[in-house]
């Protein structure tokens, strides 16, 4: 952030008490007595490594030398009187070559530096880039020139463990960075000479000055709370020295007004509603000469939407959706936004399911599947941390495009995007009653709120709940647990095991069994000073359950509570930790065996196997911060870690979300197996399937299922994760949403799979995406007497890509592409064989044989292929993959040659041939004319030119958008280019809206077979 750098510069330098020198050398090589400079181990013992010399840089001779170790830290480092404020640190340093991975490595810490948990400040110089440590990962600040000399300022303050970084006298470098570890003070300055994988690279530092000022230091206990639409209350506490002489506060690095030092608020006002907002403060010590802190760590929040929410409810809706998850918010979304009424059930007191609960790093497979309304909501975080705390910030770096992000940032946006339509009602704390049904529909369902009972009617209910309740209690047929290796021929079902030494499976017996994969809560966690609420004792505490963690340390497969869970890189924005489970031959965050009795379960049993997976996790943080067994620096290693105290505010900052990876499966039209999801025979895609609504795209992937084997405690039962290719990107048939026997219910979340299929679908981004399939799906079905399985599928596919839903992956394709629904609408019925569609190639000649081809074989199931046995071209050999398609349609005249001889496969086809072996294409399906124009549509098309009749009855059929068939010209009119090269986008685009305009494949029918050949 920006600040007064002149005013705390003369705070630094002039103030009273300060002390700044350049530290001296001529005691280096006193040994260990701590009157100056000191060197050591990595254990603490006196090392060497370390020299004076003449400065390299002109500077006032104290210059500190080495080379980088490849192995072992020589640490070289000095004390100085630790006062409370602002430390600053300055030096030049000689930055190493890029290829290194690092260089030097330097901060401040309390004490001897060798202690990992006394290390506050941490940076190194790597790979060209500057990083900090927060002792989870190196994080990146800003890019360096190797080999330059440049000054280093780092300024700290402990109150606030964080430090900001500064070269060459420039801003801060990312505004406020967070010290490794929570300390309560730093006293001494060090520097390391240990490179990661780099040795020998010479290390030189001239002019070291450190300054530690007894001036102020920031304010304490920032909040900020949105008042209305337009205003937010900002509130908080003096420094740790007392109030000073005024406060200034910012917003998203910009100052907008300065109070005395007597006040403890500002309410800022003539805000945007449902807009994000970041501010900070900083105290002012003088008014004469005024010396400003460091910030206080930026706080955002979004203001609220003007909404009536007094409106009575009338009970009776278009659409019920039960369950406020992420699908079923795709759902209502999709819904009402095409125009039904839609009300959300949700028990809990908030949406977004897990979104909102804890999983805030996104899990995907490549960013190509993300479109429709989850790509709108990963642009609306992107946004709000763009808008609260800058575009450059590395708050809005961190949400990686917006798939990062902060429960309470989901929460709030995800309210946002329901409390814009107006057509979204939402029941809170709503449990789910009676379910009627009749002849196979379900009629109303009876909700119990804090209001008392209500009935709901509605033609149609969708089914988003992890758990699968509507559905079930509707009648529908599930599946829980794994089904045998044999029962559907999936390599990975049944019992399996995974060695975690590697990684490596480990066939079991392949038996199906009722269990499930295990749950978890994905907990927040930070250490972050100021936002760190304490883990609590939770009640029947038994630390014998997580004694093997000393095993696990003894045996050194563990050094400190960070080891048990995944959080290396798990970093969400505001330095905090999305937290999973680490598998190992240690208890981490997952109950083992715990899940196996939730799925069928009421709801009084399901509240007691909630609190045992609450109690576990917090038993397993409270006895790696206070179990006496455990050495006292693991023990303070674990405690700097804590609850943000901005989350989850009415839960003790604990996720209210049981992370329930998997419950029932509802069986429906189509069951989506693991083979659903790997490679095709003769393609490199996964199967096809025409009827597709949405995509998977992420490795097959079940957490154990049973409890852990202490005689075999790398085997984890029931673990996989196929990664490396074995997983590919897949279609999700309609059928999987469509439960057994039920006429209007649709399903989202609780889909139909087997256990190793649902382990690909089993994520937030694809449930948003089914849910978006079945809200549309349901909209439609209004007009065919309430019965989804009676939509077409191609007007339920287009309206979904009208909405930029992806139906099929392709690695260079997204909904901004040019073609993207002809893309996205081919795909699904494999049109494409690799996950590359080239749109802005020019469509080969092959290739415009290949998809003519492929549409008449849909259309018309009694064509069969012409080739003969020797070719009929001698540039389409028999090995050509194209051949079939091209000697087919060329026998049928559909096609032309462009000699006798030669059909030239790899030349571009031009737009005119394309067009006019489209129209024949046409009407080899069916009658397909239309009426010529009184005069000519392009003016480079005359009435002579010999495709002027397809060309002109392709306009006249509405296949006339911007990427097929014109140009301006000058003074008015068009042009039509007919000898021009046709893009591969503009012919599908093409294909796509012939097809669409004959309702070619409007049936409900599913293909899955798949064309070969090149893409």
């Amino acid at each position: 952030m920006r600040f007064v750098w002149a005013s705390l510069l003369a705070f630094l330098l002039i103030g009273a008490g300060s002390a700044q020198e350049l530290l001296p050398l001529q005691d280096f090589e006193a040994g260990p007595g701590w009157a100056g400079w000191r060197q050591a181990d990595a254990a603490g013992q006196p090392a060497s490594g370390w020299q004076t010399g003449p400065s390299g840089n002109g500077g006032q001779g104290n210059s500190l030398q080495s080379a980088s170790r490849s192995e072992g830290d020589t640490f070289v480092f000095h004390p100085y009187p630790a006062q409370p404020g602002a430390h600053r640190l300055e030096f030049r340093v000689l930055s190493p070559p890029a290829s290194d991975r690092s260089g030097v490595v330097f901060g401040l810490s309390l004490g001897s530096p060798h202690d990992l948990t006394r290390r506050g400040a941490q940076v190194l110089f790597g790979r060209g880039v500057v990083m900090f440590s927060d002792t989870i990962q190196l994080r990146p600040i800003a890019a360096y020139r190797p080999g330059v000399w440049y000054k280093v300022t780092l300024t700290a303050d402990p109150s606030l463990g964080a430090f900001t970084l500064a070269l060459d006298d420039g801003p801060p470098l990312a505004g406020l960075l967070p010290f490794a570890n929570a300390l309560p003070q730093v006293d001494t300055v060090y520097f390391n000479n240990r490179a990661i994988g780099t040795a020998g690279t010479p290390i030189l530092l001239d002019d070291i000055r450190i300054t530690a000022s007894p001036g102020p230091s920031a304010p304490t206990g920032l909040t900020v709370t949105p008042l209305s639409p337009s205003s937010i209350r900002i509130r908080w506490g003096p420094p740790s020295g007392g109030p000073p002489a005024a406060y200034r506060i910012y917003r998203a690095d910009q100052a907008i007004a300065e109070v005395p030092g007597t006040a403890t608020g500002y309410t800022d006002t003539g805000l945007g509603a449902g807009t994000g907002y970041g501010y900070s403060v900083t105290a002012i010590d003088s008014v004469l000469l005024p010396r400003e802190s460091l910030p206080t760590w930026p706080v955002a929040a979004l203001t609220p939407l003007a909404r009536d929410e007094t409106a009575p409810r009338t009970g009776r809706y278009d659409l019920i959706v039960y369950g406020g998850t992420s699908g079923g918010i795709g759902a209502a979304l999709a819904a009402a936004r095409l125009g039904s009424s839609v009300a959300i059930v949700e028990r809990s007191k908030q949406i977004g399911g897990m979104m909102s609960g804890g999983l805030g790093r996104t899990d995907y497979g490549t960013k190509s599947s993300a479109g429709g309304i989850f790509l709108e909501f990963a642009e609306r975080v992107l946004r709000y941390y763009a808008t609260a705390f800058g575009p450059d910030s590395r708050y809005a770096k961190e949400t990686n495009g917006g798939y990062y992000f902060e429960p309470k940032v989901a929460l709030g946006l995800l309210t946002r995007m329901i409390q814009e339509n107006p057509k979204i009602e939402v029941y809170y704390e709503a449990a789910l009653g009676k379910v009627s049904v009749s002849r196979g529909r379900v009629r109303q369902i009876e909700i119990e709120t804090p209001q008392g009972r209500r009935r709901l009617r509605a033609p149609l209910f969708v089914d988003a709940t992890y758990e699968g309740d509507l559905a079930a209690l509707a009648g529908a047929s599930y599946r829980v647990g794994r089904e045998s290796r044999e029962e559907f021929g999936e390599e990975h079902a049944g019992q399996i095991f995974t060695d975690m030494r590697g990684r490596k499976l480990v066939k079991g017996s392949g038996a199906g069994d009722r269990r499930v994969q295990a749950y978890n809560y994905r907990i927040t966690l930070t250490n972050r000073p100021g936002n760190h609420a304490p883990i609590p004792r939770p009640e029947g505490y038994d630390r014998t359950r997580y004694a093997s963690v000393l095993t696990a340390l003894a045996q050194g497969h563990i050094r400190r509570m960070t080891d048990l869970l995944s959080m290396l890189y798990d970093l969400l924005p505001n330095d905090k930790f999305d937290v999973n489970n680490m598998p190992g031959p240690f208890p981490s965050t997952d109950l083992l065996g715990g899940s196996d009795a939730y799925p069928e379960a009421d709801w009084q049993a399901r509240e007691r196997i909630i609190r045992e997976h609450r109690d576990y996790i917090l038993g397993l943080l409270y006895f790696c911060q206070n179990d006496p067994e455990l050495p006292e620096a693991f023990r303070r290693d674990a405690l700097q870690w804590g609850f943000p105290k901005d989350e989850y505010p009415d839960d003790a900052h604990f996720p209210p979300q049981l992370y329930v990876r998997e419950a029932r499966r509802i069986e429906g039209d189509y069951l989506f197996t693991e083979h659903d999801a790997r490679q095709a025979k003769d393609s490199e895609r996964a199967p096809i399937h025409s009827t597709g609504v949405a995509v998977a795209d992420y490795p097959l992937d079940s957490h154990a299922t049973s409890p852990m084997d202490p005689a075999n405690p790398f085997l984890q039962e029931g673990y996989f994760f196929l990664g490396g290719g074995l997983t590919k990107p897949s279609h999700l048939p309609y059928g999987i949403l469509l439960p057994k026997g039920i006429g209007n219910v649709l399903v989202c979340v609780a889909v139909s799979a087997t256990h190793v299929g649902y382990s690909t679908l089993r994520l937030e981004p694809t449930y948003i995406a089914m849910g978006q399939a079945v809200g549309t799906a349901a909209h439609l079905a209004r007009r065919y007497h309430g019965d989804p399985r009676r939509v077409p599928i191609d007007r339920l596919q287009s309206a979904l890509l009208a909405q930029g839903q992806v139906l099929s992956v392709f690695y260079d394709v997204s909904p901004r592409t040019k073609g993207f629904a002809a893309l996205q609408y081919l795909g699904t019925r494999g049109f494409f064989t690799t996950y590359q569609a080239l749109p802005e190639e020019a469509a080969t000649r092959s290739a415009a044989a290949r998809w003519l081809w492929r549409l008449l074989t849909l259309a018309r199931r009694d064509v069969r292929p012409q080739a003969g046995d020797r070719p009929r071209f001698k540039d389409v050999p028999l090995a050509q993959p194209d051949r079939a398609a091209i000697e087919s349609l060329y026998r049928m005249e559909i096609i032309d040659a462009r000699s006798y001889f030669e059909f030239m496969p790899g030349e571009p086809v031009t737009r005119a041939e394309f067009a006019r072996w489209l129209a024949r294409t046409r009407e080899a399906i069916g009658p397909w004319t239309a009426p010529l124009p009184d005069s000519p549509t392009y003016l480079d098309v005359a009435p002579g030119h010999p495709d002027f009749r397809a060309i002109e009855t392709l306009a006249r059929k509405g296949i006339r958008s911007g990427l097929w068939e014109d140009t301006p010209a000058w003074g008015g009119g068009r042009y039509f280019l007919p000898s021009a090269a046709l893009q591969r986008a503009e012919a599908c685009d093409a294909l796509y809206r012939v097809i669409l305009e004959g309702h070619l494949f409007g049936e409900m029918r599913e293909e899955t077979a798949v064309l070969t050949g090149p893409p």
